[in-house]
């Protein structure tokens, strides 16, 4: 999920899927779709790791929500603060957000 500016319009949206399906580089991205997340109560945290170990991450954030009273609740999602084609893996910082609920 990228975020984009208000001034987005889904017009701009398909101008940008057309574009990219001419290009066989970025054809894949062809399969993106507009949405919004739901705001509502996260828990963050801040990765300084690969990609690879982003499930092992998870479960780290969903043993400390339980042990704090919470339980994850919908999908995460991420918010990258590097550039995969440029650093190296271990280099790689990623924020992972998970809404959670509150179960005390």
């Amino acid at each position: 999920m990228i975020m984009q500016p208000d001034l987005v319009t889904a017009e701009m949206f398909a101008d940008g899927l057309r574009s990219c399906a001419r290009n066989a580089a970025t054809s894949r991205l062809c399969k993106a779709t507009p949405g919004e997340i739901r705001r509502r109560p996260v828990y963050p945290n801040y990765a300084h790791c690969p990609y690879a170990t982003e499930m092992e991450t998870i479960a780290k954030m969903d043993d400390f929500a339980s042990a704090n009273g919470f339980a994850m609740h919908g999908r995460h999602h991420e918010i990258y603060m590097g550039d995969p084609r440029k650093a190296a893996p271990e280099k790689l910082k990623t924020v992972l957000r998970h809404p959670v609920q509150n179960i005390s």
